[in-house]
């Protein structure tokens, strides 16, 4: 009878044995399955120059020669020579360079006949008046501005690893579990839109409690150096239904341009953006090309790539 027992016994552990092989075949054939279909169906983010922004003041340089042109007012001084030099002084010490001509205060602008009425009437000290007014276009940018505060609670922030197993690619998924960022909308205008999030590595988790533990080793984020990753945009640009967001991705005390494709969404005090791209770990030091435990006899190959799926959603403060 004892015997009978034995055989059961060792049958039982021999079934768990082959079925638990099974399971573990079939789940590393699904993820197989599913890191090729990732491959296929997901872009990559490019990797731009952030100090590529100074090229800006470029423009406006122009403007400023544009503006310049007022040197025809030459023409109405000298009509004025008879009337009283102290009102030509008096021109260029406003910024008027012609009567009645648009400047930046938004100064109408008048005829031809007008002017030569106007010049020896010494319009040219009355118009120092008009200037007051400039400060009207100033307060524009003031309209229209809101600011959003990011929900950790509605807003997910997934990843997912890969790493080659007998030729196959193998994906390993986790998640940050806590971050926290502003939006900000001038004038509605979504293009013009602004976000900064700071991410607590510390945070992070994984389907597997050992990765968890080598993830937050200095290995890959050293959680305890760098307790914080950060994502500042920088610009953001429609193409076609979707937005284009130039950020500033920092990891590790490394600062990274990358250009992520963004799906935004307004609906009633809340903004969401969505997206899901591919990085190169190797931009940021984090993760070594091979993970290697000795103790546990593993070499395994580590793929840069690791996909990002988020999905932020931002309420009016």
């Amino acid at each position: 009878m004892k015997f009978v027992k034995t055989v059961i016994l060792v049958a039982v552990c021999l079934a768990v044995g082959v079925a638990g092989g099974f399971v573990e075949g079939f789940s590393y054939g699904k993820k197989s399955a599913k890191a090729d279909q990732d491959f296929a169906n997901v872009g990559h983010g490019k990797v731009v120059e952030l100090n590529a922004k100074p090229t800006a003041p470029a423009a406006t340089t122009a403007p400023a020669t544009a503006v310049t042109p007022a040197p025809t007012a030459p023409a109405a001084t000298p009509a004025a020579p008879a009337a009283t030099p102290a009102a030509a002084p008096a021109t260029p010490a406003n910024g008027w360079d012609k009567v009645g001509t648009k400047t930046l205060s938004q100064q109408a602008v008048i005829g031809d006949d007008d002017e030569k009425k106007a010049a020896p009437a010494a319009a040219a000290p009355a118009a120092p008046a008009a200037p007051a007014p400039a400060a009207g276009p100033a307060a524009a940018p003031t309209s229209g501005a809101a600011t959003y505060a990011i929900s950790a609670d509605d807003s997910t922030l997934d990843w997912t690893g890969y790493k080659q197993v007998a030729g196959e690619k193998v994906g390993m998924s986790g998640m940050f579990g806590g971050f926290s960022g502003t939006v900000n909308v001038p004038g509605g205008n979504l293009e013009q839109m602004s976000f900064d999030v700071a991410i607590k590595t510390a945070t992070i988790n994984s389907e597997n409690a050992i990765l968890t533990g080598v993830l937050k080793s200095s290995m890959f984020f050293d959680v305890a150096t760098y307790p914080e990753a950060k994502l500042v945009s920088q610009k953001i640009v429609k193409n076609g239904e979707q937005y284009v967001a130039t950020v500033a991705w920092t990891m590790r005390d490394k600062t990274i341009g990358y250009e992520l494709p963004l799906t935004i969404k307004e609906s009633g005090n809340s903004i969401t953006a969505t997206c899901e791209v591919f990085i190169d770990r190797n931009q940021w030091g984090v993760g070594p090309a091979v993970y290697e435990n000795k103790d546990l006899n593993i070499s395994l190959p580590i793929l840069p790539e690791v996909k990002v799926k988020f999905e932020m959603v931002a309420n009016k403060k």
